[in-house]
């Protein structure tokens, strides 16, 4: 349900991109007696709108991952000293559980970029501890823990 979502929210804004793009290029350009809508041929529109909804369907895949970091001991020991990175990465812990811990985005800025969709979530109900969450922040973060696992 939540991948149903999350491509819905990207689908209409990428929407919103597109239409502000062709409102940008209408209304910089000389276009005598044409219309908004007449800037395209009406049969593309329906080809148009198939293209960004395929687009919007496919792109959470690549956008969310799950990654697994290996600590060949309990994530309790380490805790603080494996959140640090992230917390220092403008990130704030949103929810704590048993087992897993829930950050977010400090900035209202970011999370408006990134549709909201800016938490990280590590399940250390096992080892590995599991990283969730947008794919660059989780292989990054997920590298700082295994560099700091290797340094300790």
């Amino acid at each position: 349900m939540l991948y149903f979502f999350r491509a819905f929210k990207f689908f209409l804004y990428v929407c919103v991109l597109c239409l502000a793009l062709f409102a940008l290029v209408f209304f910089t350009s000389d276009h005598g007696d044409l219309t908004f809508w007449e800037m395209t041929p009406r049969e593309n529109h329906w080809k148009l709108l198939l293209f960004l909804a395929v687009f919007a369907g496919v792109y959470p895949l690549f956008r969310f991952t799950t990654r697994k970091v290996y600590l060949n001991r309990p994530f309790e020991e380490d805790r603080d000293m494996l959140i640090e990175p992230i917390l220092h990465a403008n990130y704030i812990i949103e929810r704590t559980e048993d087992k897993k811990i829930t950050l977010r985005s400090k900035s209202a800025f970011t999370r408006f970029i990134q549709l909201y969709d800016d938490r990280i979530t590590i399940d250390f109900s096992d080892n590995p501890i599991l990283l969730i969450g947008l794919r660059k922040d989780v292989l990054r973060f997920a590298r700082s823990m295994e560099y700091l696992v290797r340094q300790t």
